[in-house]
């Protein structure tokens, strides 16, 4: 049986847990998990903002900046972005990012230095259309959508 000694006397690195994942409009606060790996000796600290995609800042969510400090030991932080539901119903989704910068304390970036946040509709979201729908859209002030798919043996 072979052992395998994993050398974390050092400072380490600082990561997103990863890279792309969606946020529900509805929950109000995007979470995204940075994580220490390599090294856990010493405090370590590392800079963090935000950056407009699809979605923009002030409008879709609240621009942030900040600093996230690891004490000795600790191997995960967590960065929260407030996530602007505006009520009205986005046909796609948008999405913002958060940079990692600025390392401190002899940590280094790691692999995933930026994270994207899909920002998707809440409760009215829907992964198929319905074959036929002439319901209100609540999110669109009482207007009804009208959902056809073509059947292939009328074609």
């Amino acid at each position: 049986m072979a052992v395998t000694i994993i050398d974390d006397d050092g400072p380490g690195e600082v990561t997103f847990a990863v890279a792309e994942t969606r946020v529900r409009e509805s929950q109000r606060v995007a979470v995204l998990e940075v994580e220490r790996k390599r090294g856990v000796q010493g405090a370590v600290s590392v800079g963090w903002r935000t950056a407009d995609g699809t979605a923009l800042a002030s409008r879709d969510y609240v621009p942030g900046r900040g600093r996230l400090t690891f004490a000795p030991g600790v191997t995960r932080a967590a960065i929260e972005v407030e996530i602007i539901d505006d009520g009205a119903y986005d046909l796609a989704d948008e999405s913002f990012a958060v940079v990692l910068d600025e390392p401190g304390g002899g940590a280094s970036l790691g692999e995933i230095g930026r994270a994207v946040r899909s920002i998707v509709e809440g409760a009215t979201a829907f992964s198929e259309p319905p074959l036929h729908s002439s319901e209100p859209l609540p999110a669109l002030g009482g207007c009804h959508r009208e959902r056809r798919r073509a059947a292939r043996a009328h074609q």
